[in-house]
């Protein structure tokens, strides 16, 4: 194995030890918020546009009386 594949392994191991360390407190915090399950989030691409699947998910689960949000950044949508 040469030195620029042993740098590459060594890096990797390394972002793969510090992803779950800092996974540990998210997945903590995930059991002890309460969730409402009747609860939908939505986002489109940057959050800037209304499209695609996640639109179509919005209106279908809104249509069957769940509370839906859509998580945007445009303003202008947001009046809509």
């Amino acid at each position: 194995m040469g030195l620029n594949m042993t740098r590459f392994v060594l890096w990797r191991a390394i972002a793969v030890i510090l992803r779950f360390v800092m996974d540990i407190p998210l997945i903590i915090l995930s059991y002890i918020i309460p969730k409402d399950k009747n609860l939908y989030a939505f986002i489109s691409g940057s959050g800037d546009i209304f499209y695609g699947n996640p639109k179509y998910l919005y209106f279908h689960f809104e249509r069957k009386g769940k509370k839906v949000v859509y998580l945007c950044s445009n303003k202008k949508l947001v009046k809509k």
